[in-house]
């Protein structure tokens, strides 16, 4: 009897799109991976790098299954992340590659309390010189709250630099108070200071009055 054998005639190379998210704060990132084959033998393999430099056909980065993480390289700053698709006919697809900002390095600030102040009396506190590696950070702006060592905790996320509070009428006494910083991407620094509550003296009037001649202390 004769022998009937089917041949797929595979001569266009598989596509592949992926998706990576613009900006992280994590070394391992998600994903998103879609190819297609058309009418052809079928996407065998997937491949996820870092640059542009397509893996040989035996290297171990190529995977049986879309990759749905990938873990950039160590150090802040952009990563060009590539992918490939690679059908059962050994036809590798066009590169597609998207750009991630890695930035681990939380904002930084100098906070600004006095020293001591007066029982009963106001004070300000402060977030000077603030700073993230991150120029696209810097432009999105910063969000910062503030602690008075009142009890109560720190005040709400807000744009505004400075807060004032007031201190305990009863000194003398001591308070931690604090400040913190927030980039867009929630990478946050916390700083804290001593402030020192000092007594205020009490005060009198001392008055003289004079009745019918002779003088009269009270």
């Amino acid at each position: 009897s004769a022998s009937v054998q089917t041949i797929v005639l595979d001569t266009v190379a598989p596509s592949i799109t992926f998706t990576t998210p613009a900006v992280t704060t994590l070394r391992d990132i998600t994903l998103t991976i879609s190819g297609n084959d058309g009418t052809g033998t079928g996407i065998t393999h997937w491949a996820v790098v870092e640059g542009t430099t397509q893996p040989a056909p035996g290297s171990a980065v190529w995977v049986a299954s879309a990759p749905s993480t990938f873990l950039v390289s160590p150090g802040d700053g952009t990563k060009t992340i590539s992918a490939f698709s690679r059908d059962a006919a050994g036809q590798v697809s066009v590169i597609d590659t998207a750009t991630v900002l890695l930035d681990m390095t939380v904002p930084t600030a100098t906070l600004s309390a006095p020293l001591t102040v007066k029982e009963g009396s106001a004070f300000a506190l402060a977030l000077l010189n603030r700073a993230d590696l991150s120029s696209v950070d810097t432009a999105a702006g910063f969000k910062q709250s503030f602690d008075c060592g009142d009890g109560v905790g720190f005040n709400a996320w807000a744009a505004a630099t400075n807060r004032s509070c007031a201190a305990p009428t009863d000194g003398p006494a001591t308070r931690t108070v604090k400040g913190q910083i927030r980039d867009k991407d929630l990478g946050a620094n916390s700083y804290s200071a001593g402030l020192t509550v000092t007594n205020v003296a009490p005060s009198a009037k001392f008055v003289i009055e004079v009745v019918k001649g002779s003088p009269k202390f009270t």
